[in-house]
């Protein structure tokens, strides 16, 4: 849904200076767009992790 994404998106650059350069963690990540929105803010690194068969294909 588009007005999630960029509330992600919105919350994620509000909170950039916290995520740079740090670790991110993003269990249960699905498609895996907050760890994409997180790495975009300058994360270090990110894991993303999930458990849904599409994460296995």
């Amino acid at each position: 849904d588009n007005v999630w994404i960029k509330a992600y998106k919105t919350a994620i650059e509000h909170h950039q200076q916290q995520i740079a350069g740090k670790i991110v963690l993003d269990v249960g990540c699905g498609i895996g767009l907050l760890s994409i929105l997180c790495a975009q803010a300058g994360a270090s690194k990110v894991y993303a992790i999930d458990a849904s068969n599409i994460a296995r294909e």
